[in-house]
Parts: C-alpha cells; sequence; structure tokens
C-alpha cells in the first residue's frame, strides 16, 4: 500500500496562504521575503569585551538599548531584545558561520549563542498605511515619533508573541513563530483588505 503523506518540496509555513503572498493593494503590501538565518546571542552587558569581540567577529555591535537595532550593509542585523539578549539575522548568503559564533561566545563567561532560523517566520509590510495594518494587531505605539526606523519591539501580534521591526518610515517586518506563520497570514490577509480593498 503506497503512504500518504505531504511532499515537503511543497510545504509551507505559510500553509493555504502561500499562494496568496505577495498580496499588493494601493498603498500597501504583504509579503513573505526568505527566511533570515538567526541565532539569539546572551551576554553580560557590563562585560564590554562582549561588544568589542562581537563588533570584531560579526562586523556589527550589539546595540545597548533594549530595541535599537544595528544594520549592516549585507542585510545583516542585530535587534537589542533585551539588556542582555540579541537577535542577529543576516540573510543566508551573507550569515557567520556556527563555528565563528561558538568562538566567540565560548570567550566569555555567561555568554550563548543559539541557532533560531526556524523558530520564526516573518512578513514584510510595505506602504503608507502600513501602520493602519499593523495597529489592528498590536496596542504598541506606531507613530513615526514612538517607533521610529532602525528600532524593534517584542510584543502580542494578534493572538501570539512576536517581534515588529521598523526598517524605514513605510517598511516594516514582523516575525511571529513559525507554527502559528498560516494563521498569522490569514489575520493579516484578511486586514489587507479591510484596510485597502482592491
Amino acid at each position: 500500500m503506497a503512504e500518504i503523506g505531504v511532499d515537503p518540496a511543497a510545504w509551507s509555513p505559510w500553509g493555504a496562504c502561500a499562494g496568496r503572498l505577495p498580496a499588493t493593494r494601493p498603498g500597501l503590501t504583504l509579503a513573505a521575503p526568505p527566511t533570515p538565518a538567526a541565532w539569539l546571542l546572551q551576554a553580560d552587558p557590563e562585560d564590554a569585551g562582549f561588544g568589542k569581540a562581537a563588533a570584531a567577529a560579526l562586523g556589527l555591535a550589539p546595540p545597548a538599548v533594549v530595541g535599537d537595532v544595528a544594520a549592516a550593509a549585507d542585510g545583516r542585523r542585530i535587534l537589542a531584545l533585551g539588556p542582555d539578549m540579541w537577535l542577529l539575522v543576516a540573510p543566508t548568503a551573507s550569515a557567520p558561520d556556527d563555528a565563528a559564533l561558538r568562538a566567540l561566545v565560548d570567550r566569555f563567561d555567561h555568554a550563548s549563542a543559539m541557532e533560531q532560523t526556524e523558530a520564526r517566520r516573518w512578513l514584510a509590510v510595505d506602504g503608507p498605511a502600513a501602520e493602519e495594518l499593523l495597529a489592528r494587531f498590536v496596542t504598541l505605539d506606531l507613530a513615526l515619533p514612538a517607533f521610529p526606523a532602525g528600532t524593534a519591539r517584542g510584543c502580542r501580534i494578534g493572538q501570539v508573541t512576536g517581534l515588529i521591526e521598523r526598517v524605514s518610515p513605510e517598511r516594516f517586518l514582523v516575525a511571529g513563530p513559525t507554527s502559528t506563520a498560516e494563521h498569522m497570514a490569514a489575520a493579516f490577509l484578511d486586514a489587507l483588505d479591510a484596510v485597502a480593498p482592491e
């Protein structure tokens, strides 16, 4: 008897929504960019040596202020999630290798690096109506003075805990758990039609 299963090549974390992305409306686009490589870094924030070593190893210094984002021209970014916690994200072409990260954290007490690429899926929300769309899901003040470009916030996004990064005045990246990617995409697609109907 033949086995019935899911073709791994056809599987998408976006489920039935995969074929509906990207979606474009007047003043608003919702897309699923390639999933970046990601690592959660932790270290003692009082250890200035870690910041210097990280900058030398990664080409970016971990931001000292929670919510700030350090970015490089090749798309690598370090998001300060807490006083002692950062998320390093990078396009796969410019991602550091695990050995380099292990060598970095092994030099410091209380430092660690945990690979998290598959933990999250990202949506890009672009356009002048991006704030209006996101306001349907979060309680954050999304106005540019309160949430400027180059910052990120951990928050509740609808019913899940996620992360919103403002890349530019009209572009946001939204990350949520991979296990809820289809639900998140469906909710955003429904909201897209309400905010910017075809």
